[in-house]
Formats: C-alpha cells, sequence, structure tokens
C-alpha cells in the first residue's frame, strides 16, 4: 500500500514553529552581544580628544626633531665648504712655495712640498663626492620636513571636527552591526591611521638619513684622528712610496720649470 505524500505546510516550512522562535531568539542574542562587544570596545579606547592632541604633539615632537637634523647637514655641509676652500688656498699656497724653491735651485725641497701639495689636492677631489652626498641629504631633509608640516597643519585644522565624528562614531555604534563597516571617507578613525603610518614612515627615514650624517661624521673623524697620530710627516711618507703620487709630484714640477707648457702651473 502506498503511503500519502505530505509536503510540508508554508507555515511549518523546513523546521517547526518552536524552532524557527528559537533560532529568532538565539540570533537576536547574538546580535545583541555583537553590538554590546562594539559598545565596549568603544568605551575602552582613549578620549577622543586626548587620542588626537596626543597625535598632534607627536607631529610637533617629529618636526622638531628633523628640523634640528636640517640645522645640523647644513652645518656639515658648509663646514665641508669651507674646508674645501681652505684645501684650495693651501695647494695655491704650496704651489707658490715650490715655485720659489726650484727658482733657489732647492730641488728636493721642492718634491717635497709638491707631495704636500698633491695630498691636499686629493683630499679635495674626496670632498666633492661628500659634499654631493651632503646637499643630496640636506634636499631630502628639507622635504621630508616639507611633508611633515603639511601633515601637522592638516591635523591642526582637522582637530575638532575629528574629535567630534569620534565621537559621533561612539554615539552611533549600535547601528554599526547593521549598516555595516563604516566607509573610510566616513570614518574618523581611517585618517588617524593614515597619519600614524605617515608619521612612522617619516621616523624610519629620519632615522635612515641620520645614520648618514652620523657615519659620515665619523668617517670624518677618524680620517684626522689617523693624521694626528701618524703625524703629517708618516702620511707623507706612506704616500710618497706610492708611484702614483711620485708621477703626478713630477708631473707638477715639470710643469714649474715650464710653466708656458701649463697654463694652470702660472696661478
Amino acid at each position: 500500500m502506498a503511503w500519502p505524500l505530505r509536503y510540508p505546510s508554508q507555515e511549518s516550512h523546513v523546521f517547526p514553529k518552536e524552532q524557527g522562535d528559537m533560532v529568532k531568539t538565539t540570533l537576536s542574542r547574538i546580535s545583541d552581544i555583537v553590538r554590546s562587544n562594539v559598545n565596549e570596545l568603544l568605551d575602552q579606547l582613549e578620549d577622543p580628544e586626548k587620542m588626537v592632541r596626543q597625535m598632534v604633539r607627536d607631529m610637533e615632537v617629529e618636526v622638531d626633531r628633523v628640523t634640528g637634523a636640517v640645522g645640523t647637514a647644513v652645518a656639515g655641509v658648509r663646514r665641508l665648504q669651507k674646508e674645501q676652500e681652505n684645501q684650495k688656498l693651501r695647494s695655491e699656497q704650496l704651489q707658490s712655495r715650490a715655485r720659489q724653491a726650484l727658482e733657489g735651485g732647492e730641488e728636493e725641497l721642492a718634491r717635497q712640498i709638491l707631495g704636500r701639495r698633491v695630498m691636499i689636492d686629493a683630499a679635495a677631489d674626496d670632498l666633492v663626492s661628500a659634499l654631493t652626498e651632503g646637499n643630496q641629504t640636506v634636499e631630502r631633509l628639507k622635504a621630508q620636513l616639507a611633508t611633515l608640516r603639511v601633515d601637522l597643519d592638516d591635523a591642526r585644522r582637522r582637530q575638532a571636527s575629528l574629535i567630534a565624528r569620534i565621537r559621533a562614531s561612539k554615539d552611533m555604534a549600535g547601528k554599526a552591526t547593521s549598516t555595516g563597516p563604516t566607509e573610510e571617507s566616513n570614518d574618523p578613525f581611517h585618517y588617524i591611521r593614515q597619519l600614524e603610518h605617515r608619521l612612522e614612515h617619516n621616523r624610519s627615514e629620519f632615522d635612515r638619513l641620520r645614520q648618514r650624517l652620523e657615519l659620515s661624521d665619523l668617517a670624518q673623524e677618524a680620517t684626522a684622528e689617523a693624521r694626528s697620530e701618524l703625524g703629517e710627516d708618516a702620511v707623507l711618507g706612506k704616500r710618497f712610496a706610492d708611484l702614483d703620487v711620485r708621477q703626478r709630484v713630477d708631473e707638477e714640477l715639470a710643469a714649474l720649470r715650464n710653466p708656458d707648457s701649463n697654463p694652470a702651473a702660472k696661478s
């Protein structure tokens, strides 16, 4: 005997009414829990005004740091420029003395003087790359400082509106579960996160440039200490042992003997 087929009524659908009510109740409770957790999370946030003002203070501190670094870098470049000018003047003076020594028949003395001049010219050549790198560092720091100042001014202008929007977002937290995530354009926290990322990037760039400045200063100090410990004569003796230096001295000496063949030797 065939059993009659029974289809679920529209009321019972897939599960009985009692089970449907139970599911609705459970979903409602989950929704309440989620809403409660969102409110609790927002309540645990720092005071909005304090948070935004702290962000502005952090940016002010960073602007001061980079401003100081720019000043240090500019001073370093000016020091190198002054040293380069002094070396050029010293080179010209030594060339004049070497010429006088040669004219007085003191060829060996002229060679020693020209050897010192070759060293000074080599050091001046080394300063060219140091000055180029120093100027590049200054420009990068200035660009970073300009960016930070723009961000700081923007944060100051938006400070009041940010506080109001954050407080409004806390008041509207109960609607978060039904409306979905807040769009970035309407999310005040998104702007703060952007500032935090940019501030962190600027800090990393600043630290990298500062390390370059420190390494440059350490290299110059090490060179100065080495010259001081070895003494000028020891350095001269070491350089004179180099064939290239001797060849350069011979060229300088020949130029002094025949100034017409080398216009630069007349200076």
